[in-house]
């Protein structure tokens, strides 16, 4: 059998097709995207209902119920109340986390009668870049320029309090033996 010997130059136009043709980061977008798109929900509807510590004693039953997740696009209300998006380059810039806010309705139902149903603001969840709730999603090239981001950039990580952080996914493959290479 003869084996193939690739130049150097050959080894790395090679390289460099496999990763214009498989982004490096795109199973971890699509994990993200994934859990934000219906595996939130089913978290929520796994749990379904809280029991407050406190139940009023003309109560014999008092729960909360909860019902449909929505998450918005990054946005940041600003110190006059105003509610406008924000991109990663400006959440970077005034170490910002570059966040959705996440609604969750919740209905009271106090002896079995529905009570009082609302939308209510549950937290903020950081966005990943290039995600489908990323502002970047889908951008052109001269247009993620003009939004003062790196054309070239992948994204799969996140900015939290300015700072880019990424999620490393990890495989133990042997237990408390070191590699090195």
């Amino acid at each position: 059998m003869q084996s193939l010997r690739l130049s150097k130059a050959d080894r790395i136009s090679l390289v460099q097709r496999y990763f214009d043709e498989y982004n490096f980061v795109q199973s971890n977008i699509e994990s993200y995207d994934t859990f934000v798109e219906w595996r939130l929900q089913k978290l929520i509807d796994e749990i379904g209902t809280a029991v407050p510590a406190v139940i009023p004693p003309e109560a014999e039953e008092v729960k909360f119920v909860f019902g449909k997740i929505r998450v918005e696009k990054p946005a940041i209300i600003e110190a006059d109340g105003a509610k406008r998006k924000i991109l990663p380059v400006e959440a970077r810039t005034r170490l910002l986390t570059y966040a959705a806010p996440v609604y969750m309705e919740v209905s009271l139902v106090i002896d079995g009668k529905e009570r009082e149903r609302q939308e209510v603001q549950i937290c903020e969840l950081p966005v990943m870049l290039k995600s489908k709730l990323c502002y970047l999603h889908g951008l052109p090239r001269e247009e993620r320029i003009v939004a003062g981001e790196d054309p070239y950039d992948t994204g799969g990580y996140f900015v939290i309090n300015g700072t880019e952080r990424t999620l490393i996914l990890l495989e133990d493959l042997a237990a408390n033996n070191i590699f090195v290479s």
